[in-house]
Parts: structure tokens; C-alpha cells; sequence
């Protein structure tokens, strides 16, 4: 397996098991702050501008969703219990979109460009390789994943639990 399809393969998982993991959660439960800890819609919000930003904004120039400035502000504004998301099926529409155009954008990269220097203007990301923003990215995703399920077991959505990690490689 190279490089690229490891990381090709980390993306489609992500974006499958956010999926999953989100799937049959009502708007209530999205929102909910158990133990003052963010959000599960937040935290969707927030890898939904971070792959747009650093993936797709990265290579093409521009993102594909727009996003409410309390994600945008740096650091984000911490979310309160009166904050409104989008509802779940348009976020997992969202989500699917946005990390379909990633895995293309991704996979239609060259060697020489992987191995590049970013031309991205962001400060924290500087001149890092492509290949390296690409992999940060998807760690910064698999942690929030953490996040998520740690969210939905604070809820005590059990029910949710058995199906974490049912993946195989693509």
C-alpha cells in the first residue's frame, strides 16, 4: 500500500464512520452539551471547515460551503446551549459532499505534488508538503471522531457503541 492509499483510504473511513456514528442522532441530540462539552454538531461544523479550508480551499482556491462566523473566528467562539445547526440529514449531506471532493482531490494529486510545498497562506500550515497537511488533517479528524463517541456515550446512547469501528479497507 503507497502512501497516497493509505491516506485515501483514512478519508473514506472518516467520512463513513462520522456517518455512522451521527446516523439516527436526533437534532436534540446534536446539540446537546453533555458535561459542558461541545457538541456533536459543533464539532461536525468544525471538520467540515477544516477540511474545506486546508483540503479543498488548499488545492483549489476556494471552499465549498459557507460557514457562520462563530467557526470561522480564530480562536472559534465556544458554542452555548442556544447555538442553532444545521439539521442532521443536511449536515451528513454536507459531510458527504465535502469529503467525496477531498478523496477526489486527493487521489488526482501527483507524487511531485504531494511531496510540494503548500502554497497554502495559512500561517500554521505554512510550507508544509501537501502529503503533511493531508495527513494533519486527517489525524485532526480521527481525534474529533474520538470526540464524537465519547459525546454520544456521555448521552448514553448505547446503542451507538457497537457499531464503532466496523470498517474495512476500501
Amino acid at each position: 500500500m503507497t502512501q497516497k492509499d493509505y491516506i485515501l483510504n483514512q478519508y473514506y473511513q472518516g467520512k463513513h464512520e462520522l456517518l455512522q456514528a451521527i446516523d439516527g442522532l436526533t437534532d436534540e441530540q446534536l446539540r446537546a452539551m453533555p458535561l459542558d462539552h461541545w457538541p456533536i454538531a459543533w464539532v461536525v461544523q468544525h471538520l467540515c471547515l477544516a477540511i474545506d479550508y486546508f483540503i479543498i480551499r488548499g488545492n483549489t482556491g476556494e471552499m465549498m460551503q459557507g460557514y457562520d462566523a462563530r467557526f470561522t473566528h480564530q480562536p472559534p467562539e465556544k458554542p452555548t446551549p442556544l447555538d442553532v445547526f444545521p439539521r442532521i440529514e443536511e449536515m451528513k449531506k454536507g459531510w458527504s459532499e465535502l469529503m467525496d471532493r477531498a478523496i477526489e482531490i486527493i487521489g488526482n494529486l501527483n507524487d511531485e505534488e504531494m511531496d510540494a510545498p503548500s502554497k497554502h497562506e495559512n500561517r500554521m500550515v505554512g510550507a508544509l508538503p501537501m502529503a503533511e497537511i493531508i495527513l494533519l488533517m486527517e489525524y485532526h479528524l480521527n481525534v474529533h471522531l474520538r470526540n464524537i463517541w465519547t459525546i454520544i456515550g456521555l448521552q448514553g446512547i448505547e446503542t451507538k457503541w457497537a457499531e464503532q469501528g466496523k470498517f474495512k479497507y476500501i
